[in-house]
């Protein structure tokens, strides 16, 4: 196959009047894992395109995080064969860092994987892993077939093309993610598949967070874990919304009602759009299980609507299209992996259930277990974040006297409760 393909660039470059006289197939760094104390190379491993072709000559050049490489070639006649062929290209010392990898070839054919066109380099006073941290991994809200990590990269490594593996005590794969993001910088959300043969976890579990780089080809970190996939609340904050992406300025009132497996209604309200506001949002706060969201509009007020869901005012979100003139179904699921119990176990000790008490401007808050609060968020119903903090004690008090009257949530890391503002 290789044979062919090669053959074939070798008549597409004599029909384009530009001849290629070598083929690089693989670019590989000498050493495997270089730090800054060693000397850098970059092997070219590839082929030439006759029994007469060579390197005229190769060199690189540093400029920041971009090492180019320039490759000269040359082909005075020979037998029209294949001739593979190593070109070791000496870069030298190099700064703890990232690098991308850039040929700059006459008569030369890149070809390598794109992952193989960056590399890491170590510092002398530890690895970059060292400033990478697992802050969480949980189930998607919505997709059983997805898990979300959260991570946070504090270096100035990129960790190029990075992708998550997740794996159990026994080294058993759990999920996968796709190759999604350049590289990592500040917090990122990543999307794992889960997979096919996995048996998931219920409760608390320990394994490893492996981070693959270069489209997988090589792993540069490993993280140890100790989570839970199943959030440690009664019920998760969700924000539904409505919203007009074009077509024409829609005015109306729309309807809608919340359903559980049982077809019982468990919210319901409307959502507004005018000529002011082409988009709203509601929230309410569900327990895991099935539910269909039903929303109608009387006649047909135009634009291109979309219903959607979000778990709380910025997580990962689920949406479709609004059908106009009939009755808008959309089925969902919370968490449902984690049905009727915290943690999707039957014997965990007593919740942490947050409690508040509003009164002279001041939110008082508290936990029924005597676990610290820890961190905090007040949201509006329309999702929005009004007021964050922390609290290192299992009670303290938030000055809500800026806000004016109206239903609002308090969520914490695991647990969210609504509550009521009344101004005199």
């Amino acid at each position: 196959m290789r044979l062919f393909l090669l053959t074939s660039l070798l008549l597409v470059a004599f029909s384009a009047r530009a001849q290629t006289y070598f083929y690089i197939n693989t670019i590989q760094v000498q050493p495997g894992q270089p730090s800054d104390q060693d000397q850098v190379s970059l092997a070219l491993m590839g082929d030439l395109s006759s029994s007469g072709a060579y390197i005229v000559s190769s060199s690189a050049t540093v400029s920041g995080s971009t090492v180019t490489l320039d490759v000269v070639a040359a082909d005075p006649g020979g037998l029209a064969v294949l001739v593979p062929h190593t070109e070791i290209v000496l870069v030298g010392q190099l700064p703890a860092g990232t690098y991308a990898v850039q040929v700059n070839g006459t008569f030369v054919a890149d070809l390598a994987p794109p992952g193989q066109h960056s590399f890491m380099v170590t510092g002398a006073m530890g690895s970059p892993c060292d400033s990478v941290d697992v802050l969480d991994v949980s189930y998607h809200p919505f997709d059983p077939d997805r898990l979300l990590l959260t991570s946070f990269n504090g270096s100035m490594a990129l960790f190029p093309y990075p992708g998550f593996i997740l794996l159990d005590a026994n080294d058993d794969t759990l999920g996968i993610e796709p190759v999604d993001y350049f590289g990592l910088a500040g917090t990122t959300v990543h999307d794992l598949n889960v997979h096919p043969q996995a048996v998931l976890p219920q409760g608390p579990f320990s394994g490893t967070a492996e981070l693959w780089v270069g489209f997988g080809d090589s792993l540069a970190c490993s993280f140890g874990l100790s989570d839970e996939l199943c959030p440690d609340t009664t019920c998760t904050p969700l924000t539904l919304s409505l919203g007009n992406f074009g077509g024409m300025l829609v005015s109306a009132v729309f309807d809608w009602q919340l359903l559980d497996a049982q077809q019982v209604a468990v919210a319901s309200g409307t959502l507004e759009l005018d000529n002011m506001t082409q988009d709203d949002t509601a929230v309410v706060c569900l327990p895991p299980g099935s539910y269909n969201w039903t929303m109608s509009t009387a006649g047909f007020p135009g634009g291109q609507l979309y219903m959607g869901i979000m778990e709380g005012g910025q997580g990962p979100d689920t949406s479709m299209t609004f059908q106009q003139g009939v009755v808008n179904t959309m089925p969902f699921s919370v968490y449902e992996d984690c049905p009727g119990t915290i943690n999707g176990q039957v014997d965990r000790a007593v919740p942490h259930m947050l409690q508040v008490i509003p009164h002279d401007g001041m939110l008082e808050v508290f936990t029924g277990d005597g676990s610290p609060v820890g961190n905090f968020g007040i949201l509006d119903l329309s999702g929005r974040w009004l007021a964050q903090g922390r609290f290192a004690r299992p009670s303290g008090s938030i000055d809500v006297s800026h806000l004016p009257s109206g239903a609002y949530v308090l969520r914490t890391g695991r647990s969210a409760v609504r509550f009521l503002l009344a101004r005199p």
